[in-house]
């Protein structure tokens, strides 16, 4: 009898006596049927009807497979089987980012908000849009004014209420254990993936997508839960195979993992092989970033990589022989779930800019006058700043970083700075030219209790150069609509956008073709000849798309 092929040593059968106890030690896998046999369709039915307390198994109808619970009695079982190809490990996938905020954990205990300024800023067009010339694209709609393609998100749902998201050509499903309705999330991160897709444009406030006009239809399927936890790859499969079923054109997977699951291979190669363009973020492994993300790193998929708004490629992201593209994912401004977002701002001389709240910092009082004080330069923050006017307020310049760069001097620690001689607030500075900054106070026990923001080092120098000891108001709210997040999820549905609105120009052509255009037009002045494993063939550049499809046609390929 030929031996059952058994991957990463992993085990397991199909349940063959039901309704067995899963107190003798089990494991969730992914059981591959082969191809001839009739078996997979009644095991299914057999196993979902007759297993009762503990989780029943699901189907993966593309590759014949079964996944769920099953005990080591099962195992040895099924190992002497003819009948199945291999078995797997269903081994967990995450959001890269796993963003996590103190209104996040408010959320969890119940505490919804809503937003009392719903437009806290006016309606800006994310850097991203405008680097990958997103802005310069619309997506074509059918005679009837109906949508030509269709864009399928596997997150954590989708705040279906916001204020910015289409309400019209919307439709989505849940996938895993326990993860809620798919229109009824509070992980935000789904939420922000959606938004920077297809943010609506005509409401004159909130933020932009990359199809702003709400001609692209969105199909969500939902598989993390309320609290981002990590989901099985089967049922991200299972998503996958629902969104080709509803007709989707482009897939975006925002998440992934470092494991490669045979079943999640086939299955992608199944839907590419159908037409489906697959787009993926490459990870955010930082010290680890030539090892390869999953799915991002199977053939049929885009890797997406992300870079920051001077074009650099990020630290964070992953850079190997599988990434084809990079897109704007570093402090990108985008839809949360509703009443939850961090924003902020500053005031001086009757001007305001924008602001990155730091994260777990502490609101202003008043969220909608905030805080004043006079301009003091503070440094590095690694001294007390106490104001040269006894008294007044004072806001704390800080420049990130320290006078060495061999040494470290906290977030935390400059605020404390701040605060011992006085300071109101702090606003602080990028040190390298990067961007805001985008600092964390590490979690909401940090003791401060004065507001803090960060800027670019352009800004910040600005400040220095032209506006000490002058007035500067500085704003943290906590419950707006929007809010940053940094992350190749954040890059990878600028390119899954770029693509559906491309494609609907030029339907007729195949989602290798698609593929082959975003790779030739792609802005290569970063990149070391034609790709390399940073920036993969480059800068997505839509409306160069577009325009080479425009004149040229579909490319070969």
């Amino acid at each position: 009898m030929r031996p059952l092929k058994l991957i990463t040593g992993t085990v397991v059968t199909a349940c063959l006596a039901c309704g067995a106890a899963a107190d003798g030690g089990g494991r969730n896998v992914i059981i591959k049927y082969k191809e001839d046999t009739g078996r997979y369709e009644a095991e299914h039915k057999h196993n979902h009807d007759g297993r009762s307390g503990i989780e029943r198994p699901h189907r993966l109808k593309r590759i014949k497979a079964l996944a769920g619970y099953y005990t080591e009695d099962e195992i040895a079982e099924l190992a002497a089987r003819p009948d199945i190809e291999y078995i797997e490990d269903d081994v967990p996938v995450m959001q890269p980012e796993r963003f996590r905020s103190k209104q996040f954990r408010s959320l969890r205990r119940g505490r919804r908000r809503r937003s009392l300024l719903s437009d806290f800023i006016p309606q800006p067009i994310p850097y991203g849009i405008n680097m990958t010339q997103a802005d310069r694209i619309a997506a074509k709609t059918d005679e009837n004014g109906d949508p030509i393609m269709s864009v399928c998100v596997i997150d954590s749902g989708l705040d279906d209420k916001h204020e910015d998201i289409q309400k019209r050509n919307v439709m989505g499903a849940s996938f895993g254990k326990k993860v809620g309705e798919w229109n009824h999330s509070f992980d935000p991160h789904g939420t922000h993936v959606a938004g920077t897709l297809a943010a609506l444009g005509d409401n004159r406030f909130g933020v932009v997508g990359v199809e702003s006009a709400g001609n692209l239809r969105l199909l969500i399927a939902r598989v993390f839960d309320d609290v981002g936890s990590e989901a099985k790859t089967s049922f991200i499969v299972e998503a996958a195979e629902w969104c080709a079923d509803q007709g989707a054109n482009v897939i975006n997977l925002s998440l992934g993992n470092l494991s490669k699951v045979k079943a999640e291979g086939e299955a992608m190669a199944d839907l590419w092989n159908e037409g489906v363009l697959l787009v993926a973020a490459a990870g955010n492994d930082g010290l680890e970033y030539q090892k390869k993300n999953y799915p991002a790193s199977f053939d049929e998929v885009i890797s997406v990589g992300m870079v920051g708004e001077n074009g650099e490629v990020a630290a964070d992201s992953q850079q190997n022989s599988q990434v084809e593209i990079v897109a704007p994912g570093v402090t990108v401004l985008s839809t949360t779930i509703t009443g939850t977002g961090e924003l902020g701002s500053y005031t001086i001389n009757g001007t305001q800019e924008d602001a990155i709240p730091m994260e777990f910092s502490v609101p202003t009082t008043d969220k909608a006058s905030g805080v004043s004080g006079v301009l003091i330069d503070c440094g590095y923050g690694e001294d007390i700043c106490p104001s040269s006017t006894a008294g007044q307020n004072h806001v704390c310049l800080i420049k990130r970083g320290a006078p060495d760069p061999k040494d470290t001097i906290t977030f935390v620690e400059k605020l404390e700075k701040c605060e011992d001689g006085g300071g109101v607030a702090a606003i602080i500075y990028n040190h390298l030219d990067e961007g805001p900054v985008k600092g964390t106070l590490t979690d909401d026990k940090h003791g401060i209790t004065i507001p803090a923001v960060g800027i670019s080092k352009e800004k910040g120098e600005v400040l220095k150069a032209a506006y000490l000891n002058q007035k500067v108001t500085a704003i943290v709210r906590d419950d707006t609509n929007y809010t940053y997040m940094t992350g190749t999820s954040m890059a990878s549905p600028l390119v899954a956008g770029a693509a559906a609105v491309i494609w609907s120009h030029h339907p007729h052509c195949s989602n290798a073709q698609i593929r082959k255009v975003l790779q030739m037009t792609a802005d290569k002045k970063r990149v070391d000849g034609d790709r390399d494993d940073s920036y993969g063939f480059g800068l997505l550049q839509a409306k160069e798309a577009l325009d080479f499809l425009d004149k040229y046609g579909c490319p070969d390929g």
